[in-house]
Order: C-alpha cells, then sequence, then structure tokens
C-alpha cells in the first residue's frame, strides 16, 4: 500500500487509493536558539528560488545547514526531523524507514549496492532535503522541495499539485512522483515527496548489471509518463535522466531475483509550463532558456539557438533523446535509430513521445524476450 501524508493534498497512488504517510527524522545538531524558538525568522531565509537553489551543499555546507535549520520549528511541528547533512551527501538515521509503497531495495543477495545507497542521500543543490517523520508504529523516509519563494514558483506549485491528485493521480498512465504534504511559511511553501534511490542514469548504467530487456522496459515508461504529460498540454521543460527516478534495480544479468519490474517516476517540475485545453496549437510556443543562459548549465537544442520561440514538447523531445543517445546505446539498431531520431536539428521531425512509445513497443512485442537478456555495449 502506498504511503501517504496527511494534508489537504491527500495522494492516492499511481495506482492506489490510500492515504498514509511518507516523511522523515534527523540532522545534525542545530543551535539552541533554533531549537527552540517558535517560528522561524523569514530575514534569515533566502529571497528567491535562484539564491536557494545556489546555496548548494557541494559548495558551503555551513550556508546550507544554516538555511535548512532555520526551518526546523516549522518541521518539528509536522513531526519531521532532518537528516544530518554533510559536504556532498546527507546521511540516514539509524535504522530502516517503514515501508512506504515507492523506495524498495533490490532483492540481490550478492553484492547489494542498494542496501548502501538507501542510508544516503546526494542533494545537487540547495532546494531539497531528506527528512524523517516519526509517529508511532511508522517511520517514513522523504525529501522537503522548496516550491515558492516571494512570487516565484507558483506555475510549478499547481502544476504539481494538480499531477498529485485525482483523478490525474489514479491513472496508471501518470508516472509523475507525487507530492504527499505541503509545508508553508509565510510565502515559502515547501513540498514534501517519496524518496526514492536511483535516477534512470544510474540504473541503466551498466554497471548496475540490468540487461537490455530491464533498461528497456524502463524507457517504456518514461516515454508512458511523458506522453501522458504532453496529452495534458504539460511540457516537463528539463527532462533529462537526473529527474527520472527509479523505484529498485532489477540487475537480471547478476541474478533473476524477482519477477516484477520497477516503476519509473518523473519529478522536478519547477521549468514546467502548462497550456489550456482552449489554447491554439501555434500558440503553445515558449521563449528562452527556462534559466538565465549563465546558470542554465544544460545542453541547449538547435531552436534555442535562434533566440525565436520554440515548441516545448519537441525540447523535451530532444532533452531526453539527448541523454538516451549519449548514455544509452542499446547495440539495438531498430532502438539506437529512434533515439537518433528524438534530437532532429529539425523539431518537427522528432518523433513524438506517444510515437516513440509505440515503436519501442511495437519492436519488443514482436522480438523474443531472450533476444534482450544481454549487456548494453
Amino acid at each position: 500500500m502506498k504511503a501517504s501524508f496527511a494534508s489537504p493534498y491527500l495522494h492516492l497512488g499511481a495506482l492506489t487509493a490510500a492515504t498514509l504517510i511518507t516523511v522523515v527524522y534527523y540532522l545534525a545538531l542545530p543551535p539552541k536558539s533554533t531549537t527552540h524558538r517558535k517560528k522561524p525568522l523569514r530575514s534569515k531565509l533566502p529571497s528567491d528560488l535562484i539564491t536557494w537553489r545556489i546555496s548548494d551543499p557541494t559548495v558551503d555546507i555551513e550556508v546550507y545547514r544554516a538555511i535548512w535549520n532555520e526551518l526546523i520549528p516549522l518541521f518539528a511541528q509536522h513531526g519531521l526531523n532532518l537528516w544530518k547533512a554533510n559536504w556532498g551527501f546527507q546521511q540516514q538515521p539509524d535504522g530502516l524507514a517503514n515501508a512506504d509503497g515507492y523506495l524498495y531495495l533490490s532483492a540481490k543477495v550478492i553484492n547489494n549496492t542498494s542496501l548502501a545507497r538507501v542510508k544516503q542521500f546526494n542533494g545537487n543543490n540547495g532546494l531539497s532535503h531528506a527528512a524523517r517523520y516519526t509517529r508511532p508504529g511508522a517511520v517514513h523516509d522523504c525529501v522537503l522541495r522548496v516550491i515558492t519563494v516571494r512570487g516565484q514558483g507558483h506555475d510549478h506549485l499547481r502544476i504539481i499539485r494538480r499531477l498529485s491528485l485525482p483523478p490525474d493521480a489514479l491513472l496508471s498512465s501518470n508516472h509523475v512522483l507525487p507530492m504527499i504534504n505541503e509545508l508553508v511559511f509565510e510565502d515559502i511553501v515547501i513540498g514534501v515527496f517519496p524518496r526514492l534511490i536511483y535516477h534512470l542514469g544510474e540504473a541503466t548504467d551498466i554497471s548496475k548489471m540490468n540487461s537490455v530487456e530491464d533498461v528497456l522496459y524502463m524507457f517504456l515508461q518514461a516515454f508512458e509518463g511523458i506522453a501522458y504529460l504532453h496529452k495534458n498540454l504539460i511540457a516537463h521543460r528539463d527532462l533529462f535522466f537526473e529527474n527520472f527516478l527509479v523505484e529498485w534495480l532489477p540487475q537480471s544479468l547478476s541474478e533473476r531475483s524477482s519477477m516484477t519490474r520497477p516503476r519509473v517516476y518523473i519529478i522536478d517540475f519547477e521549468n514546467a509550463v502548462e497550456f489550456s485545453e482552449d489554447s491554439v496549437k501555434s500558440d503553445r510556443r515558449c521563449v528562452g532558456t527556462p534559466f538565465p543562459r549563465e546558470i542554465y548549465g544544460r545542453p541547449i537544442p538547435p531552436e534555442l539557438e535562434l533566440a525565436e520561440s520554440y515548441c516545448p514538447f519537441r525540447m523535451d523531445i530532444w532533452q531526453f533523446g539527448t541523454d538516451l543517445l549519449e548514455q544509452s546505446l542499446t547495440g539495438l539498431e531498430e532502438v539506437d535509430q529512434l533515439w537518433i531520431d528524438l534530437v532532429s536539428t529539425q523539431p518537427e521531425s522528432r518523433p513524438t513521445a506517444s510515437e516513440a512509445l509505440q515503436r519501442i513497443d511495437n519492436y519488443v512485442r514482436n522480438t523474443p524476450p531472450s533476444f534482450f537478456h544481454i549487456s548494453r555495449p
């Protein structure tokens, strides 16, 4: 049963309608003044999302700790304790959390890397922090994500609220990792999300001993999730591997430890845009990179070099295709050709997510499963 966190925004799960809890406990010992204060001081917190983002724990751990420790009184009201933040990673408190229906460990007996990874959280910017929620009989880990600051982030909040509630949350084709609670302090909204261990780039790396079959089914789910967003006129605009999370690793090349397949989730809608149903297709356009170019740091599709409006849905396809082509060649001509097609310099020549899904699905259906029980090149 999927865990949920009691709130007005109840997660009914991608395939379940249960509502329980998911969140987190622990942190480096905070200053006494913060511990005993009844509420945070807004003046000690960042005034915008970019400032919060660049308070990167891999750059200045003391600044990162100071910002998040300031919010301890807020977290305490919700039974949350932050994980201990170290340089480059955060450390889980002693003892594993209860199952929440999202995070699973591999059933692999030998060299089970997930047992080590579950104890660490590797945040790559200042907007996120791992935490633990405890109540009698239940312990849950989660990720806290700053969504709004001042007037920023409200499109992100609106989109993730929609995708985390029914009817969207009840549909199996919706692969969005749901927000299970909201924490509010003045103008700041922090989303609470289930915690998973691996992103798609890690899960499909050849060192993880996943077969071509294992990774193809991950990619099928990813395309299904993208197609769902695009059908609902939502473009993500940051669809790189690190924004896809995988429940667990099959590792079928090492040992056949499970007959089920891990679910793939899409995260981080900070750059997403949504268009109304009555909008004209020709008006569903964007201009410029999601962030100023000097801090953007992502590969840029060719149409953005022209300083003209572009289709964000075609941009999504190019972004995902870029990582597929650079990190996940399969050695299968039909599949690898699709990866090439996804990054065409002509946006209108790129397959849609639905078309890409259909092409892979048809190929997998018409090929014996044993053909895919190989390693990627």
